[in-house]
């Protein structure tokens, strides 16, 4: 966001951002050398060691420079919004120059960047996922990607408004009627079912040696609820709540398990899976897969006796070895 006075960043978008970077850099460097791309108007602190910072210039697409930065390591981490396609252009353009991104495979990035094209391959599969509408690119009428879908399992209070390509919750509005959330939406938007349950994610990391897939502590997601002139109200993301009990952390598995056998290609690096519980599994849906690192690793990390990071490039079959109680660990926007 080069091209974007820093004041005028989404404030949620920078500190999920700063507190993704943070994380991961005390993770990677303590047992690893670490090459970082830094936006020099920004100022933050750097552990001792390790870290090499190399500012980048200030260019509205910094992939070159990125390139030119990772052509020394062995592997690229790379975090970066679905929005406008940034994330799958920065992925394919370092895998074109033979950088070894840990990260899903482009064809996966594809189908998990575009929401629209999530809800017709979950929906294709058989996995339980919201209905989802979009504007018919000629004639502006509304089409839906489960039309024959009954809905027998999922209980609904509303429908959400939200970009195609979004994250961090932005821009998420929500209505009691559908023909209002249809009449709203915009060509870049689409409109969901909202699954009445508790909102939840789960974040996977998978080895780069042996594609191995290890799932992380599942969590509770913290949304508040703002009034809104435009809608009946808007969500906005405010941290989380963790580890959710034994129940859920293997119907969270059960679910992610098959997103992951229906996803193309060999994963490797950190991805996740945003999730409803319901009263009972049959209930349960997937709402998002977020094909990269989420802010819920800011929290995760505390909850084991392990760098996670390790796992990315050395096999390894032991469990996660959680090192506290239940719903125990919690973090927020406002403390990051």
């Amino acid at each position: 966001m080069f091209d974007t006075p820093v004041e005028h960043i989404a404030p949620t978008l920078l500190l999920e951002g700063t507190s993704m970077w943070r994380a991961l850099i005390d993770d990677l460097s303590a047992w690893a050398r670490v090459v970082t791309p830094l936006d020099p108007r920004l100022k933050l602190s750097l552990p001792n060691g390790n870290v090499e910072v190399v500012e980048m210039p200030m260019d509205a697409m910094p992939w070159h420079r990125w390139i030119e930065a990772a052509s020394d390591c062995d592997v690229a981490i790379v975090i970066v919004p679905e929005t406008d396609h940034l994330l799958i252009q920065a992925v394919t353009q370092l895998r074109a120059a033979g950088i070894e991104v840990l990260a899903i495979s482009n064809s996966a990035l594809r189908l998990t960047s575009d929401k629209w094209q999530t809800a017709k391959w979950l929906h294709r599969q058989g996995i339980p996922h919201p209905e989802t509408w979009v504007l018919e690119p000629e004639t502006r009428h509304p089409i839906c990607s489960h039309p024959l879908s009954t809905m027998h399992c999922q209980t609904s209070d509303g429908f959400i408004v939200k970009p195609r390509d979004g994250c961090g919750a932005l821009e998420m509005r929500c209505y009691v009627d559908l023909d209002q959330a249809l009449n709203s939406m915009s060509p870049h938007e689409i409109t969901q079912r909202w699954i009445i349950g508790r909102p939840a994610s789960v974040s996977v990391v998978a080895c780069q040696v042996d594609h191995r897939c290890t799932f992380l502590p599942a969590v509770w997601q913290t949304f508040q609820s703002h009034r809104d002139e435009a809608s009946d109200s808007c969500l906005s993301y405010q941290g989380g709540l963790g580890p959710v009990g034994h129940e859920f952390q293997l119907r969270s598995e059960a679910l992610a398990t098959r997103v992951i056998k229906s996803m193309p290609g060999k994963p490797s690096g950190f991805f996740g899976m945003d999730w409803i519980a319901g009263n009972d599994p049959v209930q349960d849906s997937v709402i998002e897969i977020n094909p990269r690192l989420t802010t819920s690793y800011v929290g995760i990390r505390r909850m084991i006796r392990e760098n996670l990071t390790r796992r990315l490039l050395t096999p390894q079959i032991q469990p996660i070895v959680l090192d506290v109680h239940r719903e125990s660990v919690t973090w927020d926007l406002s403390s990051m």
